[in-house]
């Protein structure tokens, strides 16, 4: 399988902002795109982030820990389920699985492919590492929800 033919699961779900009290964020995964409602973010023109990533996939709390400490990612490999990779920094590396779909706690990890497709040839580019997931609502989220999120910024009471 050519890891360019990967398909998002859609759905829509939150992460636990633990960063401030200006809300969590919710993501709108589609096929080919990814949107973030991030009020957690301080500038508002970052509150609603189209992603200039069009793929996402999910990290094991064990992978995360993994992965956070090797900076640099190279596919080895995928099928329907998961991104198989190869992840490394200057004294080691180790193999991850980045999961299609979500779960509770694991963490969403939207990313771009550089490279021509095949497996052995595509590295990971302008990553971005969410916060745990809480809450998953499978199935195709509206278009026009996270649009109107764009200037909204939620405070937790």
């Amino acid at each position: 399988m050519k890891l360019l033919q990967w398909e998002n699961y859609e759905c829509e779900f939150t992460t636990r902002n633990t960063v401030n009290s200006f809300g969590n964020s919710t993501y709108y995964v589609w096929k080919n795109g990814v949107f973030r409602h991030a009020p957690v973010n301080s500038a508002p023109e970052r509150w609603g982030v189209e992603s200039t990533n069009n793929y996402i996939a999910y990290l094991a709390p064990a992978d995360y820990d993994v992965f956070k400490n090797h900076p640099e990612t190279h596919i080895l490999g995928c099928d329907n389920f998961h991104i198989f990779a190869l992840v490394s920094n200057v004294s080691s590396s180790a193999q991850i699985r980045l999961r299609r779909e979500p779960e509770r706690l694991f963490r969403p990890f939207d990313f771009s492919l550089t490279g021509n497709g095949r497996t052995t040839q595509v590295t990971i580019a302008g990553e971005h590492m969410g916060h745990e997931i809480i809450d998953i609502n499978p199935g195709k989220p509206s278009r026009a929800k996270p649009f109107a999120l764009r200037s909204r910024r939620c405070q937790i009471l």
